[in-house]
């Protein structure tokens, strides 16, 4: 995960306010329109690009392996690999 993605999620799994905001970007647990979720992140101070939604071509840390155990896919639009990694980022922020 990027630095940037990573500084994000950590202030939304502080910050009801901004994760309940982060909600209406997200639909069966994918991301409705990145472009719309880089704005919003900018919006509240936080640096996204395109780039920060793609996963990189790596083996997974055990954390993540057991964040991607539990289920669910936070998509993003993206490939398979991305999108079981991305499940476990977002499924750790809303339960899923």
């Amino acid at each position: 995960m990027t630095e940037n993605m990573t500084k994000f999620l950590e202030a939304v799994s502080k910050d009801e306010a901004l994760k309940s905001e982060l909600e209406a970007f997200m639909k069966d647990g994918n991301v409705k329109d990145e472009q719309a979720l880089i704005e919003f992140a900018v919006k509240k101070g936080f640096t996204l690009t395109e780039d920060d939604f793609k996963q990189e071509e790596s083996e997974l840390s055990e954390d993540e392996l057991q964040a991607v155990a539990g289920g669910g896919c936070a998509g993003l639009g993206c490939s398979w690999e991305a999108a079981t990694y991305c499940a476990g980022v977002f499924g750790a922020l809303f339960g899923w």
